[in-house]
């Protein structure tokens, strides 16, 4: 039996934006979404941030953001449909998140 194994990048849907008043302070929304089904293999990924930001200086920022981020993942066969076993993957965050980041 062959398989033949292919990977590559799935576009995703969404935007970001960021407002900045003031050199240092500035705030951040961000929303993105992917909902993808090939074969026996089907997907979906949600992630959203809204969040404050303050930089140290022109390479160094500290963010505070409230994030949700929902991936699922599925593999259904015909063997699985008929009693096999089924490939499922879920992975849920909703909650506060703290970054700090370097720009260069």
């Amino acid at each position: 039996i062959a398989k033949e194994s292919q990977a590559a990048p799935l576009p995703n849907i969404g935007f970001y934006a960021e407002y900045e008043p003031t050199k240092s302070w500035g705030a951040i929304a961000g929303l993105s979404w992917l909902n993808v089904a090939i074969g026996d293999y089907s997907g979906s990924m949600m992630q959203y941030e809204v969040g404050l930001y303050y930089s140290l200086n022109q390479h160094f920022r500290m963010l505070t953001t409230y994030s949700y981020f929902d991936v699922e993942f599925k593999e259904e066969s015909s063997a699985t449909r008929q009693g096999g076993t089924t490939w499922d993957f879920s992975f849920k965050y909703n909650g506060p998140v703290v970054i700090f980041e370097y720009a260069f």
